[in-house]
């Protein structure tokens, strides 16, 4: 595939991106909301950290009974079973350790939580107050996110339109087919001629395809994502990403979108920038040879 059909392809999906998303210009206010305030949300809180869970345990316990919990607090530190209690202090949720994050994201304030073990010891946390400060760059990034997820989401609806306008993947074969053992074994897998998706339009997957995108994607080493076992469960993504690219280009022609201005001007100034790079290295580089003929022509 050579450098200028690549660039083919890649504006030609741009093009059909853009057809999709361009007229989406901001994301949901729902969306935008939610990802600023978990941006910018500020607790207040004070917390205590028992060595022994059944002096933890019972601290709750006496608070329900109608304890202060300062008071409560500052006999448990003099007793030497806790330390802590050093008062209201305002900290983002990224400050707290994973696991107290979890549990004060569902408090509200004025609750203190049951017990949570941590590495050293249980640790029982008082919600006192949630902020959340305005903030404009945080706002604007939550804007920008927003607007990304929506555009995200309507590709994906329409990458689910294109598998089922165009793909039709034979389930029970794809299920059935072991790259991690010896047999049929890699070479067979490579000239493999079954078909494993017929797409409508254009040429089926077959087997000896599909081994061709796992060797792409573990160009790096087959013979170690086999012994890891980590093939066999990438196949359906495997397959998936060759059947959408063919149901992409597949649409495109459909609608025509090569014909369009916007892609003929955009190929000739993309292919111009490869050529004048080819251009520029055959002459510092004499021994550089041209091994397109569709290259060789243009350099010519």
């Amino acid at each position: 595939e050579s450098q200028i059909e690549k660039l083919r392809i890649g504006l030609v999906k741009s093009l059909l991106v853009r057809e999709q998303v361009g007229g989406i210009t901001e994301g949901d206010p729902a969306v935008v909301e939610k990802l600023y305030r978990d941006a910018v949300r500020e607790l207040t809180i004070d917390s205590l950290l028992f060595e022994k869970e059944q002096d933890a345990a019972s601290f709750p316990a006496a608070i329900k009974a109608g304890g202060d919990f300062t008071a409560l607090a500052g006999k448990a530190i003099a007793a030497g079973k806790a330390r802590g209690g050093a008062g209201a202090q305002a900290m983002k949720p990224a400050d707290l350790r994973p696991e107290v994050a979890k549990i004060v994201a569902m408090m509200r304030p004025g609750e203190i939580s049951a017990p949570i073990r941590l590495t050293d010891g249980f640790t029982i946390v008082r919600l006192l107050d949630i902020r959340y400060p305005e903030d404009r760059e945080a706002r604007r990034q939550a804007q920008q996110d927003a607007l990304e997820v929506r555009k995200q989401a309507r590709l994906e609806e329409y990458t689910e339109v294109l598998r089922k306008r165009y793909t039709r993947v034979d389930r029970p074969l794809l299920a059935g087919l072991d790259y991690e053992s010896r047999e049929p074994g890699l070479e067979k897998l490579r000239k493999d001629e079954r078909v494993v998706a017929q797409v409508k339009g254009g040429a089926p997957v077959r087997v000896k395809d599909l081994t061709e995108g796992i060797e792409k994607k573990y160009y790096h080493g087959m013979e170690g994502a086999m012994e890891r076992k980590r093939v066999n469960e990438d196949l359906p993504q495997i397959l998936d990403r060759i059947l959408v690219e063919r149901a992409t280009l597949l649409e495109a022609k459909r609608l025509n979108l090569e014909r369009t201005d916007a892609f003929k001007a955009s190929l000739k100034e993309q292919t111009e920038g490869v050529l004048f790079d080819t251009f520029v290295t055959k002459v510092i580089n004499p021994e550089v040879k041209l091994e397109s003929a569709e290259l060789k022509k243009h350099y010519d």
